[in-house]
């Protein structure tokens, strides 16, 4: 037996995906239970910046400029994505400088500040992810799974090292500086040993910047208001409360469920360039056959997990973290969804529907944002979790039903429901 060549093709990335995960989960573990809640909700609210840092620094470019480049095969098309990033990042750095300056006579929220600088400034080193866009759209998946994995390995060393020799939250900021650095040197040891395969020399036009920027505004926008979206809460939780062990609890709770989305999310880089490729007689063969693994694989984390989560929880983090173990019961109920979005938001990718992926995702942070500033005072990280998993359904269901775009993939969806289809498919793609 043989799996699909979509599947064989995506294994590595997939493999990576897990690996990362598999080694970075049980580090997040000991440091939460190093920080403890109070001091671990400070330590989110702080990566909560900096990861709308990161995709603001992307610009879109890991998206847009892998099928840019496969189809203009023009070497200024990464001096362009050079110049944004390097713009973006230096915003993004400078904003952050200016938060920390303001607040200097509140000495914990200049020191906060300060703190969110260095885990922003962090991305001023992030060029390694030009090489990485280069080795997908050229098929050389190892060389991109080596910085990625390489890298990560670095700055989960360095945050053990820091739990174990009771070092401080500045020093945990200070291991994702050195976390890019490290990416930045072995992508810069591999762009030199494969002969600078682009950028040689560096050459760019205003003509190419604007290309870029064209393709590249809808899917950096909407990944900007997805990690919005993904932090609101926790910046809401972090700026209403007055106790930040709210929202370390908070954290550990999505920590659970981001660990749970793992499977979707290597099944999303897998897919989303397969559907981009096919022809449209054949995309619905294929989003029928993506639907139906991120149907069943939620399905089958979700059920026994329901029996498990709260006693697994409080094994891992323990008693200080009860909080947390009864949050996680509750948001479980919205991996079915996650798994249904990427899907959908897959399609939209394939299909040309950025904006309206855009608008949806628009919508979705308003709603949640305005649910958040309301539930938050009032119900704490409880209310959060509600929030969330209105928002997520809700947001499922009007794509679904409510926008005839999204038909084809809402019909996909309905196939899968049936457990008999299903099975008979599964069948039939793995003989």
């Amino acid at each position: 037996m043989r799996l699909p060549f979509e599947l064989r093709g995506g294994a590595l990335l997939a493999i990576n995906t897990f690996a990362i995960l598999l080694l970075a989960f049980p580090v997040q573990v000991m440091v939460a239970r190093y920080l403890g809640p109070e001091q671990l909700g400070v330590y989110t609210y702080i990566l909560s910046y900096a990861a709308l840092a990161r995709v603001f620094v992307n610009v879109g470019l890991p998206d847009a400029l892998v099928p840019l480049y496969q189809r203009e095969r023009d070497d200024r098309l990464f001096g362009g994505g050079w110049l944004l990033r390097q713009v973006a990042a230096l915003l993004m750095t400078l904003t952050g400088l200016a938060y920390s300056l303001s607040q200097i006579q509140h000495p914990h929220n200049y020191q906060t500040g300060l703190l969110i600088t260095l885990a922003v400034a962090a991305y001023q080193l992030s060029d390694h992810e030009l090489y990485s866009i280069w080795c997908k759209a050229t098929g050389r998946f190892s060389q991109y799974v080596l910085i990625d994995f390489g890298g990560t390995m670095v700055g989960l060393g360095l945050r053990l090292a820091v739990v174990y020799s009771a070092g401080t939250m500045t020093q945990l900021i200070w291991s994702y500086f050195v976390e890019q650095a490290a990416k930045l040197v072995l992508a810069a040891t591999l762009y030199l040993g494969t002969g600078r395969p682009f950028l040689k020399p560096f050459r760019y036009s205003p003509t190419q910047v604007g290309l870029i920027f064209r393709q590249a505004w809808p899917i950096w926008a909407a990944a900007l208001l997805t990690a919005a979206y993904a932090r609101v809460d926790q910046l809401l939780l972090g700026s209403l409360l007055p106790d930040p062990s709210q929202l370390g609890q908070y954290a550990v709770a999505t920590r659970i469920l981001e660990a749970l989305q793992a499977g979707s999310v290597a099944l999303f880089v897998v897919y989303l360039p397969i559907l981009a490729a096919q022809a449209p007689a054949n995309l619905p063969a294929q989003l029928q056959r993506y639907t139906d693994l991120a149907w069943w694989t939620s399905l089958a984390l979700c059920l026994p997990l329901a029996l498990l989560v709260q006693p697994l929880v409080l094994w891992m983090y323990g008693h200080r973290y009860a909080e947390a173990a009864r949050l996680s019961s509750y948001a479980l109920a919205a991996l079915p969804a996650l798994h249904l979005g990427h899907c959908r938001t897959a399609y939209a990718y394939a299909c040309g529907l950025q904006k309206l992926e855009l608008a949806l995702k628009a919508l979705s942070l308003m709603v949640s944002f305005a649910l958040n500033f309301w539930a938050v005072p009032r119900y704490g990280a409880l209310g959060s979790v509600w929030v969330s998993l209105v928002v997520q359904w809700g947001t499922l269901l009007v794509a679904y039903l409510g926008l005839s775009p999204y038909r084809p993939a809402a019909a996909c969806v309905w196939r899968s429901l049936q457990p008999l289809g299903s099975f008979t498919r599964f069948r039939s793609w793995l003989a």
